[in-house]
């Protein structure tokens, strides 16, 4: 259930990157780098979470 939450953020935060970069807004940059930031953030929780369980 984890994983498949996390994999989703993390293509989700590439995703936001592409369309940034496509785009060349930097609000949808930031969006993007965000989006990113966040997904690695709680795949390093759930990691966490898994070697504790």
């Amino acid at each position: 259930m984890y994983k498949i939450i996390y994999i989703v953020l993390l293509l989700l935060g590439i995703l936001g990157i592409a369309f940034g970069y496509k785009k060349g807004t930097i609000k949808a940059k930031d969006i993007g780098v965000k989006a990113l930031a966040i997904s690695i953030i709680l795949i390093i929780l759930v990691l966490i979470t898994i070697f504790i369980k």
